[in-house]
């Protein structure tokens, strides 16, 4: 496949195959789904190709259409157990902790195997939180794709897991339907939410996992940086330091944590992001903003809880950073996102 080929949003042809054998449970045929698709049969035998994520996308619509089950989503993701992420999977297995893979999944998942997602990964008090951001419209698919990746999330990490793990689900669409026939198969799940996330015990997050292996997962770490190459998603030191801004116990990691995490000196993350035009205060400040706007939304919260929560000592010194970034107010943001609200 030619370099500007790969560089375009892409899907590995495992998903295309597992897409395929769930039609075919419903009884929709190979034949049925390229019916005028321009694929090439030899496509599906090779084990590192990749199918355009727009043409994948008239794939599935094809599918639910055909099969005339709107649960596929559901269904595939029931079945993305780890060795269907291929090399990914097998990075997840090999991480030290929960807490490591969650990390390795954020860097590698949605690039790798999701394009047109991205995903985030905090702590929010006692819980651990995975959220789920679409970067391109789904349009008609947006349901199906939801329960694509929410439940694949599950189903990845469900093995790294403690037995019967306290997981659940948000959804920020309304119930379908089909979810009944499902429920008992499903964690629980919140639908209405204000954001497609998966949630857990933050105390997980120091789970060790038994076929971790240093050695192995360094290889496999070099792999999925390739295939991102391949792909024209090369290494970005500021995602990678933005992505390890994570907020815990009210404190975010100071550089030199930072710099270990993303296995340089601390000298080399100064420079790497000096050659960004920034320092690591900027990238700190972006992230209290980003996290100031989600407690926000919580009108349970008092604006002192908030500013602990965001490592402030006051709430004073709080109001006057928030209104640098924004130019109001914590509390008179609060009252607009109130009002907007209807009543």
């Amino acid at each position: 496949m030619r370099t500007a080929e790969l560089a375009k949003p892409s899907v590995p042809i495992s998903y295309v195959l597992l897409t395929l054998e769930l039609a075919a449970e419903h009884g929709v045929s190979r034949e049925a789904l390229f019916k005028g698709m321009a694929i090439a049969p030899e496509l599906l035998l090779q084990p590192d190709a990749r199918m355009g994520l727009m043409q994948y996308g008239h794939l599935c619509v094809r599918a639910l259409q055909l099969s005339r089950e709107p649960a596929l989503g559901y269904e595939f993701g029931l079945r993305s157990n780890l060795t269907a992420h291929g090399f990914l999977g097998f990075g997840l297995m090999c991480q030290p902790t929960l807490r490591d893979a969650v990390e390795f999944a954020v860097r590698f998942f949605t690039p790798l195997r999701l394009p047109g997602w991205d995903m985030r990964f905090f702590v929010e008090g006692s819980q651990a939180v995975a959220q789920a951001y679409e970067t391109v419209p789904y349009g008609l698919l947006r349901q199906y794709a939801l329960d694509m990746i929410l439940i694949s999330l599950v189903t990845t990490f469900r093995p790294l897991l403690p037995p019967q793990p306290d997981i659940e689900l948000w959804f920020d669409c309304p119930e379908p339907p089909y979810y009944a026939r499902y429920r008992s198969r499903l964690p629980a799940i919140r639908f209405g939410a204000a954001a497609n996330q998966m949630r857990c015990p933050a105390a997980y997050l120091q789970r060790p996992i038994e076929t971790a292996n240093a050695v192995t997962g360094q290889l496999v770490t070099r792999e999925c940086e390739r295939e991102l190459a391949l792909l024209g998603r090369t290494d970005d030191t500021l995602q990678r330091v933005r992505a390890a801004l994570v907020n815990e116990q009210n404190n975010y990691p100071p550089l030199e944590a930072v710099a270990k995490r993303l296995c340089m000196s601390t000298r080399t993350l100064v420079r790497r992001l000096g050659d960004h035009g920034t320092h690591y205060r900027d990238l700190l400040d972006e992230a209290r903003h980003r996290d100031s706007l989600r407690l926000l939304e919580d009108p349970t919260l008092s604006l002192e809880v908030v500013a602990s929560r965001l490592g402030y000592s006051s709430a004073a010194n709080f109001s006057r950073a928030f209104r640098g970034w924004t130019g109001t107010s914590p509390g008179s943001f609060r009252d607009s996102m109130a009002a907007a609200i209807p009543a």
